[in-house]
C-alpha cells in the first residue's frame, strides 16, 4: 500500500505529467502517428512467438486461419481483458476477445452465448472481426483497432487521425503499448543465451495492482511517470470489464519483485 505521506505528491505528479505530456501527444497523434507505428511494427510479425500464454492453440489456429500474427491477437486479447475468458463488460462485451452480445457475436455466426464464453469460439470471432475491419481499411491497422473498439460505422475508410474520436485513437494507441511489450520481450529474450528466457511468457500470478484509476488517461500518466522514474520496472497498465483502469507491477522471480520493491519503497510505495 502507499505511504500516504507520498501518495498526494505522486497522483498529482502523475497528474500534472498528462496534462503536458499527454495532450501534447495526442497531438502528433491525430496527425497520423498511430498509422506510423502500426506500419512500421509490421516487420516485427515475422518472429515465431516462443514462450507460453493462455489459449495457446486457439490463438496458433485463429492466426492460422486469418493470417493475422499471433502477436497482435495476443495484443488484443491481453489489452481487451487480460486474458479472462469469463470477463463481462458493461456494454456486454464477453470473454478473451470482448465479443459484443448479441449484436456482433451473430455477425460472425456465433448464435448463443455459451458458445461465445467458450475460448477458441471467442478467439476466433475477435481473430475474423479484426480481418474484417482491416478488409474494410485497406490492411491499416491503426484505423482496424479504431473501428474494432468504437465499430466500423463511426470509422470512416477516409477518415485521417485528425477527424478520428479521441477515444478511438486512445484504443489503437492502447494495444500497440500492448503489442510492444509482447514484442519486445520476446526480441529480448530470442537474443538471450540463457536457457530461462525462451520467449514470452504470460504469468498471471506474477504482478501485483499498484492501484485502480476511474479515467484512463490518470492509469497512463501514473503509468508513464513511474517508467520515467525507473524504466526497468515492469508497470502497465489495463482497463478491466468495470470500466476502471488498474496499473500493474510485473515480474519474473522473487529477485525481480524484491529489486521492484526497493526501486518503489525509494519512490515511497510499498507493495
Amino acid at each position: 500500500m502507499f505511504n500516504t505521506k507520498y501518495l498526494k505528491k505522486l497522483i498529482v505528479i502523475g497528474l500534472l505529467l498528462v496534462s503536458t505530456q499527454v495532450l501534447a501527444k495526442s497531438t502528433s497523434i491525430r496527425t497520423g502517428q498511430m498509422n506510423g507505428l502500426w506500419a512500421a511494427s509490421t516487420p516485427l510479425n515475422q518472429l515465431a512467438l516462443a514462450g507460453n500464454y493462455p489459449f495457446e492453440h486457439c490463438f496458433k489456429q485463429a492466426a492460422q486461419k486469418t493470417d493475422i500474427p499471433v502477436e497482435i491477437l495476443l495484443a488484443l486479447a491481453r489489452g481487451e481483458s487480460n486474458f479472462n475468458a469469463t470477463a463481462k463488460s458493461k456494454s456486454n462485451a464477453y470473454g478473451v476477445m470482448q465479443i459484443l452480445w448479441p449484436s456482433t457475436a451473430r455477425h460472425l455466426g456465433v448464435t448463443s452465448l455459451a458458445s461465445l464464453l467458450k475460448p477458441c469460439t471467442n478467439i476466433d470471432a475477435g481473430a475474423r472481426y479484426l480481418k474484417e475491419m482491416l478488409s474494410r481499411y485497406n490492411g491499416n491497422l491503426h484505423l482496424a483497432m479504431a473501428a474494432y473498439n468504437y465499430g466500423p460505422g463511426r470509422i470512416k475508410q477516409s477518415m485521417s487521425s485528425v477527424g478520428m474520436p479521441n477515444g478511438a485513437i486512445w484504443y489503437s494507441q492502447y494495444i500497440y503499448d500492448h503489442y510492444q511489450s509482447i514484442v519486445k520481450r520476446q526480441v529480448r529474450n530470442t537474443q538471450s543465451q540463457s536457457p530461462d528466457n525462451n520467449g514470452w511468457h504470460y504469468q498471471p500470478n506474477n504482478q501485483r495492482v499498484l492501484l485502480t484509476f476511474n479515467q484512463a488517461y490518470r492509469a497512463k500518466g501514473f503509468t508513464d511517470y513511474i517508467k520515467q522514474k525507473n524504466p526497468a520496472l515492469k508497470i502497465e497498465w489495463f482497463k478491466t470489464s468495470l470500466a476502471q483502469y488498474q496499473v500493474v507491477l510485473r515480474y519474473d522471480n522473487q529477485k525481480e519483485l524484491d529489486n521492484s520493491r526497493y526501486q518503489l519503497k525509494k519512490q515511497g510505495f510499498k507493495i
